[in-house]
């Protein structure tokens, strides 16, 4: 083959099979010990480096099941014999390239000497397919007196292509990656003229200089590269004294030539790959089973952590609130009781309607202010329960009544659902009474004028009793609804109190053993449900055992404090 035809069919040449030593050494469990014998093969150089990130540590990227499933396929691939009669002197060329490479990279500072490497050996990618092909022809050409004047028109001349140009289009086709292409199809530019996309300049000015350096000692293959030695050393940190004795170094060191054997030689080779990437997918699988694992429960462990740190942090809110409250209570309620007290002293007395209504203002702000306090305290201090038997449905009824003035108000209808017989609870009627009240006032307060709120109870659950109160007010957003239940947060803007009606009914629910939750249900009534535990009792209380009021009693010895409805 020659001429024209040569070129054309070395673009077309899909890659580089690695000799069968290399492709024995990727088949080991412990791959990552060939990496002195692999760096070594051109063939399978090219098979580590296709889709290898920028940075890529070479020793840790052995172990990747995608290297081991290209070599199963690689040894189908032309081989290039380098010990043959002429190819030798052209290997050693490109390993002292590759050499340089390494050492200038690590003389300079650059972080991956083997990415150095890399780019040094696959930088004649363009040689590797003319070889592959025509061997003879090629070295043949190597020596002729035109190709050592005029290396680049001889290459034009006799393949209709020069070879940096054959380099360009095999980038694409044996898929070397962006950063390696970035580099190696661009060298026969200055660093000023090559488009800066994915380039990485150090490494690029380290592969000029290498190509340089080896060039000064022996012209093999007549490289046509761009750069100045001295900006590259410049721009590297590098001075000409280092560069000459690394090339000297470099000379000087000796070249084993890999034994270069050619896969279809051994017959059980691809066998032996399709073994071996069959263990090594056991074996990722496996890690990958266990690394899940390990993620199932170190989220596990952080959402426990969580749960415990938020709740460490609400006791100690609660902690500083009660004290606050404390604090507050004693200091404030005195000097708060002493200007009511004045204030309603001087009431009786005033006959001025305008001075009344200023005293009437006061008293009623004093009143606020310690309304304020007792709720604080109440939600921080909540009292123990004194349980007893209750009906729940004469409880809501209880409750409902309580709000129809201010329901009246703001011409907002109290639906309750009636139930078909008593539902009986196990409760502190006071304090139950009190969280209810808290989440019918938080709804009747959202609502909209002439808007509806409903109160029911569901009681199909056998071990929860559960308080549903609806209303058709703007439902929280999803922002809002994380901190309903903080004291003093008021999420929604029509009516809202104090801010501690939720955050009540939350923690009285909390010392029931209970707890209140907000449901979002999009395009429907907004909802709270206070649900406590439901304990069954061997009978309903008799009409004898029941006051005239028919409502459930607790022996005054036994009676929780009283709340007030919030």
């Amino acid at each position: 083959m020659r001429t024209p035809a040569l070129a054309l069919a070395a673009a077309q040449v899909p890659g580089l099979s690695p000799g069968a030593a290399s492709l024995i050494a990727l088949a080991r469990s412990f791959s990552a010990d060939a990496w002195p014998l692999l760096r070594l093969d051109p063939g399978a150089l090219l098979l580590l480096t296709e889709d290898a990130p920028a940075g890529t540590n070479y020793v840790q990227w052995l172990q990747q099941v995608a290297v081991l499933e290209r070599a199963c396929l690689a040894h189908r691939l032309p081989f290039v014999d380098w010990r043959q009669h002429g190819l030798e002197p052209i290997y050693r060329h490109f390993v002292r390239l590759a050499r340089l490479a390494e050492w200038l990279a690590s003389r300079s500072g650059y972080s991956q000497p083997s990415a150095a490497w890399a780019a040094g050996l696959l930088a004649p990618l363009g040689w590797w397919a003319l070889l592959a092909l025509e061997p003879d022809h090629v070295v043949s050409s190597l020596q002729s007196p035109e190709f050592r004047t005029k290396p680049l028109d001889y290459q034009v001349k006799q393949w209709g292509i020069d070879v940096q140009s054959l380099t360009r289009r095999l980038c694409r086709r044996w898929r070397l990656p962006d950063w390696l292409v970035a580099v190696v199809s661009q060298l026969d530019l200055d660093f000023a003229e090559a488009y800066s996309d994915g380039l990485d300049e150090r490494l690029f000015r380290i592969v000029q200089l290498a190509i340089a350096g080896v060039e000064q000692r022996e012209r093999i293959v007549c490289w046509s590269v761009g750069g100045s030695i001295g900006d590259n050393l410049r721009q590297l940190g590098l001075s000409r004294s280092d560069m000459a004795e690394l090339v000297e170094k470099v000379f000087s060191c000796e070249i084993a030539l890999v034994e270069f054997q050619p896969p279809t030689s051994v017959g059980l080779l691809p066998s032996l790959l399709e073994l071996a990437l069959e263990n090594r997918r056991l074996q990722r699988q496996a890690i990958v089973e266990k690394l899940e694992a390990e993620l199932d429960a170190l989220h596990a462990a952080f959402r426990e952590r969580k749960k415990t740190n938020e709740e460490r942090l609400r006791a100690m809110k609660l902690h500083a609130l009660a004290e606050f409250a404390a604090g507050a209570g004693h200091e404030i309620n005195n000097p708060l009781a002493v200007i009511s007290g004045q204030a309603q002293y001087l009431l009786h007395r005033e006959a001025d309607a305008d001075k009344r209504a200023a005293l009437q203002k006061i008293i009623g702000q004093a009143e606020r202010i310690h309304a304020v306090l007792t709720e604080l305290r109440q939600f921080a201090r909540p009292p123990q329960p004194v349980k007893a038997r209750l009906e729940a449905g004469e409880l809501i009824r209880d409750v409902v009544s309580g709000f129809a003035e201010q329901a009246g108000q703001k011409r907002i209808a109290i639906q309750t659902a009636g139930v078909s017989a008593p539902v009986w609870c196990h409760a502190d009627g006071k304090i139950l009474r009190t969280a209810l009240a808290c989440l019918v006032r938080n709804a009747i307060e959202a609502a909209p004028e002439g808007g509806w709120v409903s109160v029911r109870l569901n009681s199909c659950k056998p071990d929860v009793l559960e308080f549903v109160v609806e209303d058709n007010g703007i439902s929280p957003t999803l922002a809002q609804a994380e901190h309903l239940f903080d004291p003093f947060y008021s999420g929604r803007s029509a009516g809202r109190g104090r801010g501690l009606g939720l955050s009540t009914a939350w923690q009285l629910a909390r010392v029931h053993d209970g707890d209140v939750r907000y449901e979002p249900r999009p395009g429907c009534p907004t909802r709270f449900v206070l649900s406590i535990p439901r304990k069954q009792t061997e009978a309903p209380p008799t009409s004898d055992s029941l006051p005239a009021n028919g409502r459930q009693t607790t022996p005054p010895a036994t009676r929780s404090a009283s709340l007030p409805i919030l």
